[in-house]
């Protein structure tokens, strides 16, 4: 790869045999610092490590609040799978890999989410012990509707709904001061509380510390005569009506 897009990441996956032993990762492109890695898989393919590194990947990027972050794949086929929104593998249940078969049941778990504008956005769950969370960051103020669709076996689950994002003023919802944060934050950052019976102990206080010096700070600016066009051709004006005036009058 001659160039890419920084900030992003990439995902593979890599497979002795099909089936085989299978397992699949992901980096930062930049840095190569790997973000996760899941496996070794027994019974599993390429194109079935590809996709679950792909997913992995979107779901984390969503959780985290970054769901437009570039993905970096080589796999056709992972792509095609998440934009279908199925994993059509042709791969057989067997003892040994039923956990993948459980991950891509996971990994089928999506929600799409359309604005009032006719926008949609595509979300994947993530799972978190026996239940499903989704993180979609931060949306724009509207009515929204959704449809979360997952499969189970030959049978498919579709929920339908919607939902509206108000504006909050956070601060409007506690008026009052809450002193105990205060004075965990002052101990936190090294700082005072002061209360309002307290306010000539802040003002003593601010005039000990160094930082409140005041300070006083001088620019001197030197222009050069010549460049002052009129003010020249003024005082060259003054000194010859000197001159004249002089010659004029015979002082010497």
């Amino acid at each position: 790869m001659s160039s890419f897009i920084a900030p992003s990441i990439a995902v593979d996956a890599a497979c002795s045999g099909n089936p085989g032993t299978m397992e699949y990762r992901c980096v930062d492109t930049a840095t190569r610092r790997q973000i996760f890695y899941q496996g070794p898989f027994k019974d599993g393919t390429n194109n079935i490590g590809e996709f679950l590194a792909l997913v992995h990947a979107i779901a984390l990027l969503s959780q985290q609040g970054q769901p437009k972050l570039p993905i970096y794949t080589d796999s056709v086929t992972a792509l095609a799978w998440v934009r279908n929104k199925k994993a059509k593998t042709k791969l057989e249940l067997t003892a040994n890999n039923g956990i993948l078969f459980e991950l891509i049941q996971r990994a089928e778990i999506r929600m799409d989410v359309n604005d009032s504008e006719g926008h949609t956005y595509s979300y994947v769950f993530s799972q978190k012990g026996s239940s499903y969370q989704l993180n979609m960051g931060h949306l724009p103020i509207g009515v929204y509707h959704y449809a979360a669709t997952t499969k189970n076996g030959n049978s498919t689950y579709q929920v339908k709904g919607n939902f509206r994002v108000n504006q909050t003023d956070i601060e409007a919802n506690d008026l009052y001061a809450n002193h105990q944060v205060l004075s965990t934050l002052s101990a936190i950052f090294d700082a005072q509380m002061y209360y309002p019976q307290q306010i000539n102990q802040l003002v003593d206080d601010l005039s000990r510390r160094d930082e409140s010096k005041p300070t006083v700070f001088i620019e001197k600016n030197y222009l050069e005569i010549i460049n002052l066009k009129y003010l020249l051709l003024f005082i060259i004006a003054l000194l010859s009506a000197e001159w004249i005036l002089r010659r004029s009058w015979g002082i010497h």
